[in-house]
């Protein structure tokens, strides 16, 4: 799966990841949200800033 990837070791890879995750709606956001990538928690965490959440 794509969540898969957000372990790369990578950085910039698995940043580009967590972003295209995003950008497929919630089913990207419950990936993110399972995910215990430090990428995944970042992208999240931009990503509540952003909707004011």
């Amino acid at each position: 799966p794509l969540g898969d990837a957000l372990h790369d070791r990578h950085h910039r890879a698995s940043r580009a990841v967590a972003a295209a995750l995003l950008r497929l709606g919630d089913r990207g956001l419950l990936a993110l949200e399972r995910s215990g990538s430090p990428y995944a928690a970042e992208a999240l965490a931009v990503h509540r800033v952003r909707q004011g959440v």
